[in-house]
C-alpha cells in the first residue's frame, strides 16, 4: 500500500485510487550624441516591452517521458529561449539526500520522499524552495542572479538542441577565470530579447506549481505525460535494470503520476487558458497536430521552420542518451517488446489509475 501525505494516493493490489487538494499558497551634447542616446533609449525600452511581454512557458515532464523531443518544438524557435533542466544540479543534490534504496532499487524521482514503507511524502519546504526561487530567476531571465551550481549545470554547458546558447557556450570556452559570472550577462540578455521563455523540469513537484503562479499570474504551464509503461521501459533499458527494480519503480512513478493527474485535472478546472495536457504518443505520432495546439495554446504564431525540423527528425533514429531524432512509431510501441509476462502484468496493475485516466489501451 502506497499513501501521498495530506494529498493521498493509495495503491492496493488491483486498483489506484487518487485523492487530491489544491495549495492555495547631465549636459546635453551635440545632435548627433542625442541621437545615438534617444537610439539607446529605444533598444532599451524596446527590450523592457519584451521582457515584460514575454510569455513565460513551463513545461512538466518525466524522466524518459521523451521531453528532449517536445522541448525542441521551442529550442528551433528563433524567438524563444529555452532553459533546459536549470534545476539538473538541484534535484541530483536532494538526490543524494533524499531518496532511499528500497531492496536494492534507487528510484528515479526526488521531488517526494519515500520512506521505507512505501510512503510518499511531499519534501519540507526548504527542500524545494530552493528550486521555486530557482525557476522564477529563470523565467525572469535573471541569469546573473542564479547560482554557480545552476550556472555551470551540465544542460547549460553545451549547445546540443539548443541553439541560442552558442554566445554563452562560447564565452565559457574562451574565459579561464570566473567564467560563469563573466558569460551569465550574454545568457541573461539573450533570454531578455526573447519573446518566449520555457523552463523544462522533469522533477519539480506539482504542488509547488501555485506558487509560481503567484508570482506568473499569465504563466503556461504544460504537463507532458507517456504511457508510464513506455517510460519505465526506456528507464531500464537505460540503467540496466532487475525485475524487481522495474517493479518498484513503475509503483512509484504511476503513484507520483495518480497524484499529479489529478491535481493537474483541478488546476486546469481552475484556470483552463493556463494549463495543457500533452501526450508524448501525440507529439509522436500526430506531430503537426500537437505542435500547432501547442502554439495555439501560448498564444504565439508557429514558425515554419519549426515543422520542417520536426518533420526531418521524427524520420530517422539518432543514437545516444539525449538523442531528439525519432523513428516515431517505433519509440512509442518499443515497451511491448520489453515488457513481457509477469512484468507487463505488474505494470499494467499497478497503473491501472493512471492508463484509465490517459486512455491507454490496457
Amino acid at each position: 500500500m502506497c499513501y501521498i501525505c495530506r494529498y493521498t494516493v493509495t495503491i492496493n493490489r488491483a486498483t489506484l485510487v487518487p485523492t487530491a487538494a489544491i495549495i492555495q499558497r547631465s549636459h546635453p551634447g551635440n545632435i548627433t550624441e542625442r541621437d545615438n542616446r534617444s537610439e539607446i533609449s529605444r533598444r532599451k525600452i524596446s527590450s523592457d516591452e519584451k521582457r515584460r511581454n514575454a510569455s513565460k512557458i513551463l513545461l512538466m515532464a518525466y524522466y524518459r517521458s521523451g521531453s528532449s523531443f517536445l522541448g525542441q518544438i521551442f529550442a528551433q524557435n528563433a524567438e524563444s529561449f529555452y532553459w533546459f533542466e536549470p534545476l539538473d544540479s538541484k534535484e541530483l543534490s536532494t538526490s543524494k539526500n533524499m531518496l532511499r534504496r528500497i531492496n536494492d532499487t534507487t528510484l528515479m524521482e526526488t521531488d517526494f520522499q519515500l520512506l521505507s514503507n512505501d510512503t510518499l511524502i511531499e519534501l519540507p519546504r526548504k527542500m524545494t524552495y530552493s528550486r521555486t526561487e530557482t525557476l522564477i530567476q529563470v523565467l525572469r531571465c535573471q541569469a546573473t542572479r542564479l547560482s554557480l551550481s545552476t550556472l555551470s549545470g551540465r544542460f547549460l554547458k553545451s549547445t546540443f538542441g539548443k541553439p541560442r546558447l552558442t554566445s554563452y557556450v562560447n564565452c565559457l570556452q574562451q574565459t579561464s577565470r570566473n567564467k560563469y559570472r563573466t558569460c551569465s550577462s550574454i545568457l541573461e540578455n539573450t533570454c531578455l530579447n526573447s519573446t518566449v521563455v520555457v523552463a523544462k523540469v522533469i522533477r519539480y513537484p506539482m504542488y509547488e506549481v501555485p506558487r509560481l503562479e503567484q508570482i506568473f499570474p499569465d504563466l503556461k504551464v504544460i504537463h507532458y505525460v507517456r504511457d508510464p509503461r513506455g517510460i519505465i521501459s526506456s528507464r531500464a533499458d537505460l540503467h540496466q535494470w532487475s525485475t524487481s527494480e522495474r517493479s518498484t519503480n513503475i509503483r512509484y512513478l504511476c503513484s507520483k503520476m495518480a497524484y499529479n493527474l489529478e491535481r493537474f485535472k483541478k488546476m486546469q478546472q481552475l484556470r483552463p487558458n493556463n494549463h495543457l495536457q500533452v501526450k508524448y504518443e501525440d507529439l509522436a505520432l500526430k506531430t503537426e497536430e500537437t505542435i500547432r495546439r501547442i502554439y495555439r495554446f501560448i498564444d504565439h504564431e508557429l514558425p515554419e521552420n519549426i515543422l520542417m525540423w520536426m518533420r526531418d527528425h521524427t524520420k530517422f533514429v539518432r543514437a545516444g542518451r539525449y538523442a531528439t531524432c525519432r523513428n516515431a512509431s517505433k519509440a512509442v510501441y518499443k515497451w511491448r517488446t520489453s515488457l513481457k509476462g509477469k512484468e507487463l502484468e505488474v505494470a499494467t496493475r499497478s497503473c491501472e489509475y493512471v492508463l484509465d485516466f490517459l486512455e491507454y489501451r490496457h
